[in-house]
């Protein structure tokens, strides 16, 4: 739940961290996998916040072998201090990620095991105590309500690979949807700026427990121009007015933490990086309209190191930090894009934009965002 999803529709705005957001469409069924870290009171208060907006109950599985975020993992966070290091969202996902490591966290299908519950909930109590000198938590009182919480939902606590596996088998559509991007993913990320878990496409497998069938489309979705929340090596920054400017036409708030985004250009060496690792064959851009009232565009193509130049996106965080993006500028538009529905209605300045993207990637934008609503979204077909 460190990532927020926001969906506006007819129902009105609303953000997500662990309710899927395809789970919101009419007919579908939504599952949380073993791959998600469970916050029982945020996933309860979300399914208050679509209530609220009048939406219908969205059917929902949860996977018995996803792990549980506690509220003595977001004080252990702010203890260790690793909120302030990283820049983290402090909902205590690290913390909850190395119970899970060292086999000693709790998972929704032992909340079934109130004795099991109560000895694990005793020792983090302890181990918080004899580390920081506090706790802040009731062990016997926080084990009442996970089994409040199993109780509520013991129904929909299943295997959710067997479930998604049964879907695939059966030819059923299937969308997996993820957390984040490439660049925060533990192993192939920016680290130590990074989240705890795998926000690749081979998350999948990882986070679900199933493989994708040769025929599955992948889809790589990209912003118009770039962001970034928290610390962390960013080539393309502009800290100054610009960057302000992409921040306030494209709300770069965070929807976890309302922190503002960095933001900069499009940074391509970086795409294609994306693009090796998960091996999408095509392009969602989103945020195209944000780009609307500048007179030039920047793209960065490569980058420059100790005065050589390199498309290779290094591993070392040092170097990345050291590098000086070199740039194409391309002209830009004025015209508000908001109405476009077809790639025919975008100004001829946006199709070279997004063909430019194409050419440097070698594969077609078929997905092109010009606002934050459903209907705002061109579906193009390419071939």
């Amino acid at each position: 739940p460190n990532a927020g999803h926001t969906v506006e529709d007819r129902y009105g705005k609303v953000q997500l961290h662990l309710i899927p957001a395809g789970a919101l469409q009419p007919g579908a069924v939504g599952v949380i996998a073993h791959g998600v870290v469970v916050d029982p009171w945020i996933l309860n208060q979300e399914f208050s916040q679509l209530s609220t907006q009048g939406r219908p109950r969205p059917e929902l599985y949860l996977s018995d072998r996803a792990q549980l975020i506690l509220p003595h993992h977001r004080l252990r966070e702010e203890l260790e201090g690793t909120a302030g290091r990283l820049g983290t969202t402090r909902r205590g996902i690290g913390p909850a990620y190395q119970e899970r490591v060292a086999r000693r966290g709790l998972r929704l299908g032992d909340l079934a095991e109130r004795e099991l519950v109560e000895g694990r909930l005793a020792s983090a109590h302890a181990e918080l105590k004899r580390l920081f000198g506090r706790a802040d938590f009731d062990p016997t009182q926080m084990a009442e309500e996970l089994s409040r919480f199993h109780r509520e939902w013991a129904a929909r606590i299943v295997d959710t690979q067997a479930l998604v596996w049964q879907a695939l088998r059966e030819g059923k559509t299937v969308i997996f949807e993820g957390a984040q991007g490439t660049l925060l993913d533990l192993n192939l990320g920016t680290y130590p700026y990074v989240t705890s878990s795998t926000t690749t496409v081979h998350g999948i497998g990882w986070g679900a427990g199933v493989r994708l069938p040769d025929s599955a489309r992948g889809i790589g979705g990209v912003k118009a121009y770039t962001t970034r929340v928290g610390a962390g090596p960013f080539p393309t920054e502009e800290p100054g007015e610009l960057g302000a400017w992409l921040r306030e036409a494209g709300a770069e708030y965070g929807a976890t933490t309302g922190r503002p985004r960095r933001c900069g250009w499009l940074d391509l060496v970086a795409l294609r990086y994306a693009q090796r690792i998960n091996g999408f064959t095509e392009l969602a851009v989103t945020k195209l309209d944000v780009l609307s009232g500048l007179s030039e565009l920047k793209i960065c193509v490569s980058y420059d190191i100790g005065g050589g130049r390199t498309e290779e996106f290094p591993c070392s965080v040092g170097k990345l930090a050291a590098v000086q993006p070199v740039y194409e500028t391309l002209p830009g538009w004025e015209e508000d894009i908001h109405s476009a529905r077809r790639w025919e209605d975008l100004p001829k300045r946006a199709r070279e934009y997004l063909a430019f993207i194409e050419g440097a990637l070698g594969i077609p934008v078929t997905l092109i965002g010009v606002g934050p609503r459903e209907e705002e979204l061109i579906h193009r077909r390419v071939g």
